[in-house]
């Protein structure tokens, strides 16, 4: 993942943190980018629409990525987040969040997500070790399975952002596999606009920090975005992603594994979550 922080006024401060890429994911579906921006007022979570099947090469553009389960929280993912009659990790989200609500005490996000990477790291842990070893990358060590970002707005009225990040870690001692979490609870007192990014984080990391000619274009064009400008420059991230990913091998098809439409969702402190634009299929909750 790469977090940076641009200062809309002049764009010269950019500080940049840990990179985290889910590259390839298991089972029955991989290919993802979410982006978010965010301030101690304002998150924006942006995301694409396709997923594709590693083994067949068949894609779909109608993926729902962004989950908005109640009232001030939103969530987002990229890797490993569903199998087919065996987990949903949006669905998961959902569930967790209709047993919990919105809770009382201090955390509330932080304990959503670990309790969402909790059962995501069983879920996981079934998936065939093999499949698991490619996902992560092989040859690359342990590497991430899925990342996630969960954001809302705490009982103080406060927002909050987690990051979820699930790893392979190898095979037990009685041949199952070992999957671990990691969860991340992200400050937003920093100054500037602050860019966070999960999956295919290639274009993020070309401009992060700006140093060819067109990174640098890019950054200065942002200056001239008015009305919401995170919104803005997180759906643009999103859609450079498209436009300047490569393809790459799925089965016996060379496939580009980001494209369809692009979802993004607003979250501030005193209003509900607002859909700056979503696809038709995907429900508003």
């Amino acid at each position: 993942m790469k977090i940076l922080i641009l200062p809309l006024a002049c764009l010269l401060t950019i500080l940049m943190t840990s990179a985290s890429a889910t590259i390839a994911s298991s089972l029955p579906e991989i290919g993802s980018v979410v982006i978010v921006l965010y301030s101690r007022n304002e998150i924006v979570m942006a995301a694409d629409s396709r997923v594709v099947n590693e083994q067949t090469g068949q894609y779909r553009d109608d993926y729902c990525k962004i989950v908005t389960p109640g009232a001030g929280f939103i969530y987002g993912a990229a890797g490993i987040t569903e199998t087919a009659g065996a987990f949903d990790a949006a669905g998961l989200v959902r569930r967790l969040f209709r047993e919990e609500g919105r809770s009382s005490k201090v955390g509330f996000v932080q304990e959503i997500a670990m309790k969402w990477a909790d059962a995501m790291e069983q879920n996981l842990a079934r998936l065939p070790s093999n499949r698991l070893r490619q996902s992560a990358g092989e040859g690359r060590g342990a590497g991430a399975l899925n990342c996630a970002m969960f954001a809302g707005v705490e009982p103080s009225g406060e927002l909050a952002l987690v990051r979820a990040r699930l790893f392979y870690r190898g095979i037990s001692g009685d041949g199952i596999p070992k999957v671990a979490a990691e969860i991340t609870p992200i400050p937003l007192d920093k100054p500037g606009i602050n860019i966070a990014g999960c999956g295919d984080v290639d274009v993020l990391e070309s401009i992060v920090p700006p140093r060819t000619a067109w990174a640098k274009s890019e950054v200065e064009r942002w200056r001239r975005f008015t009305g919401d400008a995170k919104a803005k420059i997180a759906i643009r991230l999103v859609q450079l992603t498209i436009d300047r990913e490569k393809p790459r091998r799925f089965g016996f098809q060379e496939i580009v594994p980001v494209g369809g439409e692009i979802d993004a969702v607003e979250i501030v402190p005193e209003r509900p979550v607002k859909w700056i634009q979503r696809k038709a299929n995907c429900p508003a909750e």
